[in-house]
């Protein structure tokens, strides 16, 4: 549940995101900014369950605790353990009524977090959340004031909307070099034995892989299985090897994939998560869904092809990375049908997902390639 129990009362400061990993992921640059502000002091993280070693593994943040949804027991546990830390700033990434209860009973000096109706009484700065920010932008503007630095990058931030409009090609405009989560992922060498452990334990293809994830916490957000299994098909005729990544949930239809694609690989419920960023990190090109595939992707440095179905652009949960792009079928009247996608489609027919073509996908993906 935690890192380790302090043996006194070390100051920190701690930033509170407890949704999916993709989410998470987005933080990065918050994260980031916050050491860089406040070097002299350790910075702390609430996570979800399974997410904060990864984290704290590769430097990025020195303590974390762990949630589990729907488990109130682990909410109390950390709130007590908090006790035992002096927090200077306290920052909700997350706005949720349970999270932001758990901020009401954590002592801070300075408690942030975006501004609604009903938190002035738990927070004594609060920022206003503007939607057109992409959302790694949005949680920085949360700091904004505390740093002079921030303060001139966001006055010269020309459009935000610029960021979240793609070319005709697909491709997305790169993130500014003061919001770019590549930063925090660590040198090679530092994983590069991960890497070689890995290589040799599935038999890869040197640098030769594509990494494909076909499923998505969404049932809606996933794009069609027989749409995977095309474009598979094509990259390997290309000369390049398949691997299918995923969840341990998603085992069975990583399995059904790589089964109809020759040669190709399902690791789903094999790796970490750090194995999977450190396999990640060394493939010519990820293609997923809009979920924390592309945004796996984008914090490794590495090309990323994120497939939109009921969610747009707009939303701002783009994947945030420097060699991004996006397919999906823009002419639908029914999209978006929601932020986070539905376990069923609302019409019950599933066109955004189930019209999209794997030639269209392919084009996008020999682009980035």
């Amino acid at each position: 549940m935690k890192s380790f129990t302090p043996s006194k009362n070390p100051s920190i400061n701690l930033v509170i995101q407890t949704a999916f990993l993709g989410d998470l992921l987005l933080a990065i640059p918050l994260l980031i900014w916050i050491k860089k502000l406040n070097p002299q002091l350790a910075l702390g993280l609430v996570c979800r369950k399974g997410l904060g070693s990864t984290l704290k593994s590769i430097g990025i943040i020195d303590y974390f605790w762990e949630i589990q949804k729907g488990n109130s027991e682990s909410y109390r546990i950390v709130q007590s353990e908090l006790k035992n830390f002096e927090i200077h700033f306290l920052i909700s990434a997350h706005t949720s009524v349970r999270t932001t209860l758990l901020c009401a009973r954590i002592k801070a000096v300075k408690k942030i977090s975006f501004a609604k109706p009903w938190n002035f009484f738990i927070f004594n700065h609060r920022v206003d959340n503007i939607k057109t920010y992409p959302e790694s932008i949005r949680l920085l503007s949360l700091i904004k004031n505390e740093s002079s630095e921030l303060q001139e990058y966001f006055s010269k931030l020309n459009s935000s909307e610029d960021y979240i409009l793609k070319q005709n090609s697909g491709r997305l405009m790169s993130p500014p070099h003061w919001a770019d989560p590549v930063q925090g992922w660590p040198a090679s060498g530092s994983i590069n034995k991960t890497v070689q452990e890995l290589t040799l334990r599935y038999k890869l293809v040197e640098r030769k892989w594509i990494a494909l994830f076909p499923g998505s916490v969404w049932a809606t957000k996933m794009w069609k299985k027989e749409g995977f299994i095309e474009l598979g098909q094509s990259l390997q005729k290309k000369g390049y090897q398949i691997i299918i990544m995923g969840g341990s949930d998603e085992k069975e239809l990583g399995g059904a994939v790589a089964e109809a694609i020759p040669e190709a690989l399902s690791l789903c419920g094999q790796t970490t998560l750090l194995e999977s960023l450190a396999l990640i990190s060394q493939s010519q090109l990820v293609v997923g869904n809009d979920s924390s595939s592309s945004h796996m992707a984008a914090f490794v440095g590495v090309p990323v092809v994120a497939i939109f179905g009921p969610t747009v652009l707009k939303f701002g949960y783009r994947p945030w990375g420097q060699n991004s792009a996006v397919v999906e079928l823009e002419n639908l009247s029914c999209r978006p049908c929601g932020p986070h996608g539905h376990k069923k489609c609302p019409l019950n027919h599933h066109n955004c997902m189930k019209q999209l073509e794997a030639r269209e996908v392919l084009r996008v993906v020999e682009m980035m390639l």
